[in-house]
């Protein structure tokens, strides 16, 4: 008697469990929490003091208005993905742009649209 008692028991908490609301989780949305994660780690990895060549192999520049100075760039993987860095322009004082320009201020990144020229 002491056995079916726990079975109903049970068996009525397993049923109650199975009718309230569970996360709207699917293994979809676990796969790309998964890849912003490895996305933000790869990001944080640029720092001031390093160079815009550096920068480039990550990132691209995206469209828009641009100075050797200031640009705005979208990740390789993802271009919903930006962030704004300000250089410091080494050597000539062209408006060229230099793989050896230093960079002095990078943003979090930020989601937006990728810009068209």
């Amino acid at each position: 008697m002491r056995k079916l008692c726990t079975f109903i028991c049970v068996f009525l908490a397993l049923c109650v469990y199975a009718t309230f609301p569970q996360r709207n989780e699917r293994p979809d949305d676990r796969c790309q929490c998964t890849v912003i994660s490895k996305s933000i780690k790869e990001i944080a990895k640029f720092n001031v003091g390093m160079t815009r060549g550096d920068l480039s192999q990550v990132f691209d520049m995206d469209g828009g208005l641009s100075t050797r100075k200031s640009n705005r760039y979208i990740y390789k993987k993802c271009a919903y993905i930006k962030v704004d860095v300000e250089f410091e322009p080494l050597g000539d004082s062209s408006n060229v742009e230099s793989p050896n320009d230093k960079i002095i201020k990078i943003s979090k990144p930020y989601l937006e649209y990728p810009f068209a020229d």
